[in-house]
């Protein structure tokens, strides 16, 4: 769901509720586009999927690569008669994976969210250690409202 379709939805009073579930929908769409799946479909052993917070389950285990996503600030930043009217979101993605090259993956990230125009921009890249995954880490932004 392009940021355009989110804002033009709900107009009026954005409640934290609603924004919350827009920002759900619209970064499953895209995480769709890029390639992945939702941790709840079964599909191929190869094809990355992806959860909302956490991953449930034992799925990811058995996953090379996987992705979770967290929104992490519904911001107030117009208002309209003293109620907020737009909210900025802002999430946290999580790219995990024990191949040490996952250029495709972050290209089809990248892209995916530029597409919709969101901004996507680098928070960190870590190794855990304990699980043995390499950990890509994004921060995304849109308006919602």
């Amino acid at each position: 769901m392009s940021t355009q379709k989110i804002m033009m939805k709900l107009g009026g009073l954005m409640k934290t509720v609603d924004a919350i579930i827009e920002v759900r929908e619209a970064i499953s769409d895209i995480l769709i586009n890029a390639g992945f799946i939702k941790g709840t479909s079964s599909g191929s052993n190869n094809t990355p999927m992806f959860w909302f917070i956490n991953v449930s389950g034992t799925g990811a285990s058995k996953k090379q690569t996987y992705l979770t996503y967290n929104i992490v600030d519904l911001e107030r930043t117009s208002f309209g008669d003293g109620k907020p009217i737009i909210r900025k979101a802002t999430i946290s993605i999580n790219l995990y994976s024990r191949k040490k090259n996952v250029d495709d993956y972050l290209t089809a990230l990248n892209n995916a969210f530029l597409n919709e125009n969101w901004v996507f921009e680098l928070d960190r890249i870590d190794y855990d250690n304990a699980n043995q995954l390499y950990v890509y880490s994004f921060l995304t932004s849109c308006q919602v409202g």
